[in-house]
């Protein structure tokens, strides 16, 4: 990810004279609790950049043709797109969909070996269609922002992840050393409810527990 993108998490000042054995697992446990701040924000980010996308619209190639039908293009179409039949104005039909263009290079030969080449050009020019569209639709997104702030996305989930891992393994020594880690196990896990399974009601009675203290 170009740099900028993601501000730098602060380093973790040493402990006062060494005195507090857990000092390093409660900065951990801070930062943690920073990136999950730069965890939201980075959600709002792409929230937004969606937002900003331009709509493609579809080339009229990409429409359903009652020709399509006669030179053997009669595949399991989806029943929803295709409910009420094909009219023979283009206009009215609806688009191809991605399931139904991955399946039409499949589309066996028509009943009139005459029929080959249109079914085949036929074939191609959706597909080359649906590429254009496609290409298309990810200029609009990378233009909206949408790929940088996925990448900021997965930066943060990769932080989050390195700082549970290191939280996880460091051995806790005292009882504010143990809360640290139960924050983090109230955040990640879900809430439970009676029909969950047992160690997942117990796992969620201690952090309770730990955290009243």
């Amino acid at each position: 990810m170009a740099a900028g993108l993601m501000p730098a998490l602060p380093a973790p000042p040493a402990a006062a004279g060494g005195d507090d054995p857990d000092a390093r697992l409660i900065e951990l446990g801070r930062r943690y609790w920073d990136v999950c701040t730069l965890e939201a924000a980075a959600d709002e980010a792409y929230e937004r950049a969606c937002e900003r996308v331009l709509p493609i619209d579809r080339p009229d190639a990409l429409r359903h043709r009652l020709d399509d039908h006669f030179v053997g293009l009669d595949l399991p179409f989806d029943q929803a797109n295709a409910r009420g039949g094909f009219s023979a104005d283009p206009g009215r039909n609806p688009f191809y969909t991605a399931d139904e263009i991955r399946r039409l290079r499949y589309a066996p030969p028509p009943w009139d070996p005459a029929l080959v080449t249109e079914q085949k050009t036929r074939v191609e020019e959706i597909e080359l269609a649906w590429q254009s569209h496609l290409h298309a639709f990810h200029a609009a997104e990378e233009a909206a922002g949408i790929n940088a702030a996925q990448d900021a996305i997965d930066e943060v989930a990769v932080r989050k992840r390195m700082l549970v891992k290191e939280i996880a393994a460091r051995p806790a020594k005292t009882l504010a050393g143990v809360r640290v880690r139960a924050q983090i196990v109230a955040d990640l896990v879900e809430d439970t409810d009676e029909d969950d399974s047992n160690d997942a009601l117990m796992v969620a009675a201690i952090v309770r527990d730990i955290l009243a203290i």
